[in-house]
């Protein structure tokens, strides 16, 4: 009998983790080209600054381009999740998808020239637990439990 494993959640902020979590944050948060987001609330536009101007271009686009993705596959699951109950039909009305789309972008302050400071926290907050959850939590659950036979490998 498998058991569905539970993988650890993440962090209300960097006090929650332990120096080997902060460590795999740095890791793989630089891997994968943005800027270690350890607590969604600091702002990290002193980080950015101390960085060379193409260094933090390049970090900047690809921060943009990881929420956009998330961002649209949240609309994507919204949309699905309000379909009409005929046969999984999508929505019927352009308005109704516009309306479903917008909910969800409003929190990110998708569309804007400047974010708010909520739509920025909300912004890093989305990609922290992305990257939390499909990578980091996997990895301190491997490395908890080596012996453990139903164990992701990476």
């Amino acid at each position: 009998m498998q058991t569905k494993k539970t993988l650890k959640a993440p962090p209300r902020d960097s006090s929650g983790m332990s120096p080997v979590e902060r460590s795999l944050v740095q890791h793989i948060m630089l891997g994968l080209g943005i800027v270690p987001i350890e607590d969604p609330k600091l702002d990290y536009r002193r980080a950015i600054e101390a960085m060379s101007a193409e260094d933090a271009r390049r970090f900047k686009r690809k921060f943009r381009k990881m929420w956009r993705k998330l961002m649209k596959k949240d609309v994507v699951e919204a949309q699905a999740r309000n379909r009409s109950p005929k046969a999984g039909s999508p929505v019927t009305s352009m308005e109704e998808s516009k309306r479903i789309a917008d909910a969800v972008r409003s929190p990110y302050g998708a569309g804007k020239s400047i974010p708010s400071r909520n739509e920025r926290f909300a912004r890093k907050k989305k990609v922290f637990d992305h990257v939390w959850t499909t990578t980091i939590a996997p990895m301190i659950s491997n490395m908890e439990n080596p012996e453990d036979p139903n164990r992701t490998s990476r």
